[in-house]
């Protein structure tokens, strides 16, 4: 299933919000949204005459792995010290998990998650992908992740 950009359109494609973060005074805001068995994550940054908006959508199936991922194999180190990404393929996609040293500012650690069997809607040469950071791993996307099992 290919999905348009949320943005405006968020309501009429049925989509459910899960969070929403902004930051940057307000200019970057990223959106959580569940859609039809994925995780949407709709990030804008506005400029001065433009805005640019782009998103990622993840298989739910996928977000158990992540977060499984995420805290007992990277944050725990049961993986190799120079391992710094995993994959794993859901309902056939190819998702990457990759650690990242500046994820939201410089020094600042996380991951960037690929979904590289879609292309990215700003550059269709390249997979969609979107950065987050370990605070953010903590406060939105492990709660999100709770809140989906209990359904």
């Amino acid at each position: 299933m290919k999905f348009d950009l949320a943005g405006s359109n968020a309501y009429s494609q049925s989509f459910e919000e899960l969070s929403r973060v902004s930051s940057n005074e307000g200019k970057d805001e990223v959106v959580y949204y569940k859609a039809k068995g994925y995780l949407i994550v709709y990030r804008v940054s506005r400029g001065i005459n433009n805005d640019t908006e782009n998103q990622t959508e993840i298989p739910l199936s996928a977000l158990p792995w992540i977060i499984q991922s995420i805290t007992s194999d990277f944050w725990n180190e049961n993986i190799p010290k120079t391992q710094h990404t995993t994959q794993s393929s859901f309902d056939n996609e190819n998702i990457v998990l990759c650690r990242s040293m500046n994820a939201g500012a410089f020094a600042e650690k996380g991951f960037k998650i690929y979904n590289k069997s879609r292309t990215s809607h700003i550059m269709s040469s390249r997979p969609q992908a979107f950065q987050i950071t370990d605070n953010q791993v903590k406060s939105i996307l492990i709660p999100i992740n709770d809140s989906l099992l209990k359904v």
